[in-house]
């Protein structure tokens, strides 16, 4: 959710060059949610190349102010997700228990911990993400008219795979950053903002430390795209009609499914990544860590040992329940800017 849903959050962001729209969930600028997979009735054609240029950065502002807002609205249930995921000794029963522990221990603006990280790095991903999938999408087109046909899809899927991990290993130092302000136990603070953690991790540890944890991003984003496929896939012919005559509520039913596919098999990933980026034998109780999570290998076999096979699902509940408000957040926060800019 943190990585794919930025850069979906408007209509034309990373395909102002195609004329089909990417496999990934997205939402109109005129606040209709588009079908994770496939064409919608509801899409217009894309702009030419000529006038990419000029729909480029309203879009590029529209999808960053989504992305800051509904991550501002939802970041206590992202602090929450995350606390169980590392395994922080107060964050290991449900969401309630938590968020008592917390308001008990610390002040509400834990709960907005590594927000301020979390939103500057929305404007830069986007930007990035777009500018390689438009690049791609262009060099996809010299091929042989044929093979485009053929391949499509699976071209659109690698495309939004790569574009999502270039950008995301350009701005993964900040998403460390993040996860290290969150996972600092109240009692044992070591990090008092972003700057101060960016120059403390360069000076203690090495720069390699800011990517740790990156494999497990790339495995779970490509998780993520499968399982929203294989989601989008099986629902499509549990429904009479074809894609282009679903009502607005079977289209909202069919990406909710997807998504839903996509964060089941793409959350252990993301728990095992967390555990790496939170760890370090320098910080006070290993960074607030419940396992040995100085490489993949012992982070997964030391997760298992400890919680089992569900210890790798720790936080997928909140996970869920934060898709619906931060949608919602996009879909209010894309119809105000629409309403006062005049975007189509």
């Amino acid at each position: 959710l943190n990585q794919i849903i930025p850069s979906g959050v408007i209509r034309r962001t990373a395909t102002v060059t195609s004329s089909t729209p990417p496999t990934s969930p997205r939402l109109h600028r005129s606040g209709r949610i588009g079908t994770v997979c496939g064409s919608s009735p509801h899409m217009d054609s894309e702009a030419p190349d000529s006038q990419g240029a000029r729909t480029f950065v309203p879009e590029w502002f529209t999808g960053g102010v989504c992305g800051i807002v509904s991550r501002s609205v939802t970041a206590p249930l992202d602090v929450i997700k995350t606390l169980q995921q590392v395994g922080r000794s107060d964050a290991r029963h449900g969401i309630l228990s938590t968020s008592q522990k917390l308001l008990s221990t610390v002040s509400m603006s834990q709960f907005w911990a590594g927000n301020l990280v979390a939103c500057v790095r929305v404007m830069p991903y986007l930007a990035i993400q777009a500018e390689v999938y438009k690049r791609l999408e262009q060099h996809n087109r010299s091929a042989d008219q044929y093979v485009i046909n053929q391949l499509e899809a699976l071209n659109r899927q690698c495309n939004i795979v790569v574009g999502a991990t270039v950008a995301s290993a350009v701005v993964y130092p900040l998403d460390l950053i993040k996860t290290r302000l969150i996972s600092q136990h109240p009692a044992h603070i070591n990090y008092t903002g972003m700057v101060d953690a960016a120059t403390k991790i360069l000076a203690q540890e090495r720069f390699i430390t800011f990517y740790r944890g990156f494999s497990m991003h790339f495995l779970g984003t490509m998780a993520f795209t499968l399982g929203t496929f294989i989601g989008y896939e099986n629902s499509k012919y549990i429904c009479n009609n074809s894609i282009d005559k679903l009502t607005t509520a079977e289209r909202f039913k069919l990406d909710c499914f997807s998504f839903f596919m996509g964060l089941l098999l793409a959350h252990p990933a993301d728990t095992i990544r967390k555990k790496i980026q939170a760890y370090s034998p320098l910080l006070p109780q290993y960074g607030g860590v419940n396992v040995q999570a100085d490489t993949v290998a012992n982070a997964a076999y030391s997760t298992y040992i400890s919680s089992g096979v569900t210890g790798f699902w720790r936080g997928f509940p909140v996970a869920l329940l934060r898709v619906l408000p931060f949608c919602g957040t996009v879909l209010l926060t894309g119809q105000l800017i629409t309403g006062l800019t005049g975007f189509d």
